[in-house]
């Protein structure tokens, strides 16, 4: 009785398909462009890891600052990598860097961006707004330029399969069951399959920081490693039937055979997705941990701060994790030092 699917399983599972033909004919992982030295810096003028991760943050806390939708950052850093990479210029200099970032973060707004609200008014990040972002730094003219580049490098295909396009048709393909007296009220199929959603949807913010998971892993198998994190999680403290997690993962393995939890490449990402949050999955052993205060959802910045420019940099040594877990615990909002400015 599992294994039988409804219309909308059955058109999420087509769905999933069209993510992995499109993925594996236009957005296989795109090659390293960032320098490596001895301590992640060899030159001052170059990108490096350190720098990547910075550009990252600025992303997220203008995503933020507007309150687009946080799966913008997956499209923005894949034009980013993916048009930096093919860049007959690399290793690359950090104000083109950032003028690419300026420009990967608008093209993303203006074809993917949309309002969370219920009105579905669809936003916009204007270029006048964008060049105040910048402080000037870059006009109208080298960003309108900069877009036909960075558009022109990646042939036009401007609309990436994400991992959080990935979670939700994962999702669908979740068995329902009823609820018992055995299970609880807390272990009916809404309340896992939320909890799921919720704790998957962190993973792949964080993993947005991941350079391995960048170059190495596709949106695929970056959302189906999240899913069992997720799941791992969540299974502490909201039961699913062993029958229904079953079918749950043949369904899946239906959809390609690399959705497999032994597969290596999926191994692989999962390590590499629970060292991003180390915190998190030491929790799973503690009752409570999804649903209470402790949520490992990640909150927003507060939208009365203005995001920083993308000309300043950060400096420190935080984890990725501490960093952005803890973003609005902090008294101040992330502020970045104009000392390393190039």
């Amino acid at each position: 009785m599992w294994r039988e699917m409804n219309p909308i399983q059955q058109e999420a599972m087509e769905a999933l398909r069209g993510l992995l033909r499109r993925q594996q004919r236009y957005y296989t992982p795109p090659k390293t462009y960032l320098v490596h030295g001895p301590q992640g810096e060899t030159s001052c003028t170059l990108v490096t890891e350190t720098w990547r991760r910075r550009i990252c943050e600025w992303i997220f806390e203008v995503i933020d600052h507007f309150n687009f939708d946080r799966d913008l950052v997956t499209i923005a850093l894949e034009f980013l990598d993916r048009s930096i990479s093919r860049s007959s210029r690399v290793p690359i200099d950090r104000r083109e860097y950032q003028l690419a970032a300026a420009t990967s973060l608008y093209l993303a707004v203006k074809l993917h961006g949309y309002a969370s609200s219920t009105s579905g008014t669809k936003l916009h990040l204007t270029l006048p707004s964008l060049v105040e972002l910048c402080r000037g730094i870059f006009t109208e003219d080298m960003l309108q330029e900069s877009e036909r580049k960075v558009a022109s490098s990646l042939d036009w295909h401007l609309n990436p399969p994400t991992p959080l396009q990935y979670i939700i048709y994962f999702l669908r393909l979740c068995p329902q069951w009823s609820v018992s007296a055995l299970l609880g009220d807390e272990s009916s199929h809404r309340t896992f399959t939320m909890a799921v959603d919720d704790t998957a949807k962190y993973l792949t913010e964080i993993a947005s920081f991941s350079l391995d998971l960048a170059f190495e892993s596709d949106a695929g198998s970056i959302a189906y490693a999240c899913l069992l994190g997720a799941v791992s999680v969540v299974r502490t403290t909201v039961s699913i039937p062993a029958d229904a997690y079953r079918t749950w993962l043949y369904r899946l393995r239906e959809v390609d055979s690399s959705f497999h939890p032994y597969n290596e490449a999926i191994m692989k990402t999962h390590s590499l997705i629970r060292e991003l949050s180390p915190e998190l999955f030491e929790r799973v052993q503690e009752p409570r941990v999804v649903h209470d205060e402790m949520s490992p959802r990640v909150k927003r910045t507060r939208e009365s701060a203005s995001p920083s420019c993308v000309m300043d940099v950060a400096s420190g040594d935080s984890s990725v994790s501490e960093r952005y877990r803890n973003m609005d615990d902090t008294e101040d909002d992330i502020s970045y030092s104009s000392s390393d400015s190039p």
